[in-house]
């Protein structure tokens, strides 16, 4: 298909695979379905109410800035993987996502994010990820970066959260509760905090290298808390025994500030 349009719909669903030069998707009040994979060169949306779904994975290779306010879904299997060749951001509406979304070494911004299912965010290279929202879901989730930066801007609520051994940054700039044991790889520095507290259930391990820049509250509940060099950017708190009877091991690096 040279070019596939949406347009006038109560709702679409497309059962096959698509592959096309450009799809528009407009004037459109419900959802718009993509039931297999996808191969787009170019994807356009209009500032309106409709949601879309990505079931079946595929590639899309311009800069995707979704500009619907209902929403998009990625995903409903954890092998599922969709690639922005040029990057993307779903800020207009709430994301839902299972499997892989990955960029070519692009920027990824995603407003509200929902877990469906285990999910991995992937820039592929230097790309920074921006979640502007809050980001929740019984899951776990997966951030594999390059060199940029990886920023929470608003509350985290996880199962689990893996990182990648990669020169990225992480910034947590909410509250954020994660049950399982976390351990960040990743060596670009790590700010936990801006006034906020920060809950790792299943404890916490942060030595890979890098500033990590502490301020609020980094707790565990009665599970090791191990951070390398620390600098306090305000007024903060460290506590192993969050919600458990006696608390685990707490082992900092050097404390600055």
């Amino acid at each position: 298909v040279n070019a596939l349009t949406v347009t006038d719909s109560a709702s679409t669903t497309i059962t096959g695979a698509t592959s096309a030069t450009s799809a528009v998707l407009t004037d459109t009040t419900g959802a718009v379905t993509f039931e297999g994979s996808v191969t787009l060169d170019t994807l356009t949306t209009a500032a309106e109410g409709y949601s879309l779904v990505f079931n079946g994975g595929g590639s899309v290779t311009n800069d995707v800035t979704l500009a619907n306010t209902g929403g998009v879904t990625f995903g409903d299997a954890d092998t599922d993987a969709i690639t922005f060749n040029g990057g993307l951001d779903t800020t207009a509406g709430a994301t839902s996502a299972r499997g892989t979304i990955s960029t070519s070494g692009d920027q990824i911004d995603l407003g509200v994010l929902t877990l469906t299912g285990d999910a991995t965010i992937d820039t592929g290279g230097a790309g920074n990820i921006n979640f502007s929202g809050t980001v929740a879901g019984a899951h776990e989730l997966g951030i594999v970066g390059g060199t940029g930066t990886v920023t929470f801007s608003d509350t985290v609520t996880l199962d689990g959260l893996t990182t990648s051994a990669q020169a990225y940054a992480m910034v947590f700039d909410g509250n954020t509760t994660i049950t399982e044991s976390v351990t960040f790889a990743n060596s670009g520095g790590l700010t936990l905090g801006s006034a906020d507290t920060l809950t790792f259930i299943g404890g916490v391990t942060a030595t890979n290298g890098g500033t990590i820049n502490v301020d609020g509250t980094v707790q565990t509940n009665g599970t090791s808390l191990d951070l390398g060099a620390v600098t306090l950017a305000g007024a903060s708190t460290f506590a192993t025994d969050n919600s458990a009877s006696s608390g685990g091991s707490l082992t900092l690096g050097a404390v600055d500030g």
